[in-house]
């Protein structure tokens, strides 16, 4: 194996190894192209930072953006079932909420049905600003994905929204999940 890489390194050819301690040469479903996992992962990561980046003009964070979205879907919401939903730790949703509060795009209310609860209320303001953060957000994912055709972004979407409803069937409020049964790879 020694000897393959040497060779490999003498080529310019940089291998990539596997858990076994075998290279891409030895193994060649080993390619992070062909990984299904490091290409959701990627993917998700560049996403991530395309809406960062078209964010930073309007001073907020993708995660500020996205519990105000959320809120802003879903109606009085409790802090508790934002941060089930969105999988935030209860102290992080708690500062995002903070400082979305200070801004001025939500308010917490006790529930009428108990009083220990808090919901959350978008403002006026802050359906506003979720609506200027949104169309930053689309510039920046329609750009990432410029060489897509139009058919292939919706498919792309329909896709990612498949696996994400039916590994997580709340993340999507108000989605449905799914129905497998009778696709074209999954026959009844």
């Amino acid at each position: 194996m020694l000897a393959s890489v040497r060779r490999a390194a003498s080529n310019g050819k940089v291998p990539a190894w596997t858990t076994d301690g075998r290279t891409s040469d030895d193994n060649p479903t080993a390619r992070l192209g062909s990984d299904m996992g490091y290409l959701l992962w990627r993917a998700g990561k560049l996403a991530a930072s395309a809406a960062r980046v078209a964010l930073q003009s309007l001073e907020v964070r993708p995660r500020q953006f996205v519990v105000l979205a959320f809120c802003d879907e879903q109606g009085p919401v409790s802090q508790k079932a934002i941060c089930d939903a969105l999988g935030l730790d209860p102290s992080a949703g708690v500062a995002v909420l903070d400082s979305l509060e200070q801004a001025g795009y939500v308010e917490r209310h006790p529930d009428p049905h108990d009083r220990r609860v808090r919901l959350i209320f978008v403002t006026e303001l802050g359906r506003t600003f979720r609506a200027s953060c949104q169309r930053e957000v689309d510039r920046a994912i329609e750009r990432m994905l410029t060489d897509l055709r139009a058919t292939e972004r919706r498919q792309l979407q329909s896709l990612v929204t498949r696996v994400v409803l039916t590994n997580a069937p709340d993340a999507i409020p108000g989605q449905p999940v799914p129905d497998m049964v009778g696709t074209p790879d999954r026959p009844d």
